[in-house]
């Protein structure tokens, strides 16, 4: 384990560290200018509330009422809700084998 420092207001790991079980914090930050490493062979799991993202050892699963990628300015790049899917690219390609399959207006 690193070096464990307890202070009044905060808990500090420096170093390469191992939780054998779920680690729960309010707040969980790097170093200034470095960035927040975490390592798993079998995947990181985060939830709050009813939202889940999973980064699996091959995959990434976001469950959520709400999906959203956005741009360094802040833009929208693409938008997912139960009732609607939104992109603002300049361009939107479909590559399938089977073609594309639409119902309503396009």
């Amino acid at each position: 384990m690193g070096n464990l420092h307890i202070e009044s207001d905060r808990v500090t790991v420096d170093g390469r560290s191992e939780f054998v079980s779920g680690l729960f914090a309010r707040s969980v930050t790097s170093e200034k200018d470095e960035a927040l490493r975490l390592l798993s062979t079998n995947g990181v799991n985060i939830t709050a509330g009813r939202t889940q993202f999973v980064l699996g050892s091959r995959n990434i699963n976001a469950r959520a009422d709400r999906f959203e990628l956005r741009n360094s300015d802040g833009s929208t790049y693409f938008l997912v809700t139960p009732t609607q899917l939104t992109t603002s690219a300049t361009n939107v390609v479909l590559n399938s084998s089977r073609g594309a399959s639409f119902q309503g207006t396009i």
